[in-house]
């Protein structure tokens, strides 16, 4: 959910990185539909996010030191 997000954001910028609880990884593990879908049924573009899921984070924990504004 958007809550989800803007909570996943926050917290990282407040802690300069991602915690236990605030990662793509664990957003993805406790959303009811999950961010990694694979609408075609093709395993390997299904794994593809748990293989960059640490880039991902890297990018994510690197933004957060930007300026950030929920409208």
């Amino acid at each position: 959910s958007e809550a989800d997000w803007r909570e996943l954001v926050e917290n990282t910028k407040a802690n300069g990185g991602a915690d236990r609880r605030h990662t793509l990884n664990t957003l993805d593990l406790t959303a009811d539909d999950g961010l990694a879908q694979n609408a075609m049924g093709d395993q390997l573009r299904g794994d593809i996010f748990f293989r960059v899921n640490e880039s991902l984070q890297y990018f994510f924990d690197q933004a957060a030191k930007l300026e950030t504004v929920f409208e």
